[in-house]
């Protein structure tokens, strides 16, 4: 019998990603890799974290755990790509492009794409 389990708040790799300590992330990482799919309150992996802040070698340690990560949707349906897109992270969005090239595809609510993202929010160097 399986028991729903209740989301986490945050995980500590949570936590880790998004304040850019990648020592532990790693450590994290190395002990399950699993925990790079685990979702917060708000239904955020990891990945969406260190993405918005940019943190290239935490992004990259997490797809090495699992490169799905980048198509995780959140509770608002954004994946991590998105929300680069809308900061303006251009190194984060090479890196999860080249992983998952078809992300730049997936479509929120209001019909918006990446590409409708960059122009909304004024990153054409994207």
């Amino acid at each position: 019998m399986e028991f729903l389990r209740p989301p986490f708040i945050e995980t500590p790799l949570h936590i880790s990603a998004e304040l850019g300590h990648l020592d532990f992330t790693e450590t994290l990482l190395a002990q399950n890799p699993r925990l790079a799919a685990e979702l917060d309150l708000h239904k955020c992996c990891p990945l969406h974290l260190a993405s918005i802040e940019g943190y290239i070698e935490i992004v990259q340690a997490l797809l090495h755990a699992n490169d799905n990560a980048c198509l995780i949707c959140d509770k608002y349906g954004r994946i991590p790509l998105h929300y680069i897109a809308i900061r303006g992270q251009v190194d984060v969005v090479k890196k999860l492009i080249n992983v998952r090239s078809n992300s730049i595809w997936i479509v929120l609510d209001g019909n918006e794409t990446v590409l409708h993202l960059c122009v909304k929010y004024n990153h054409w160097r994207l």
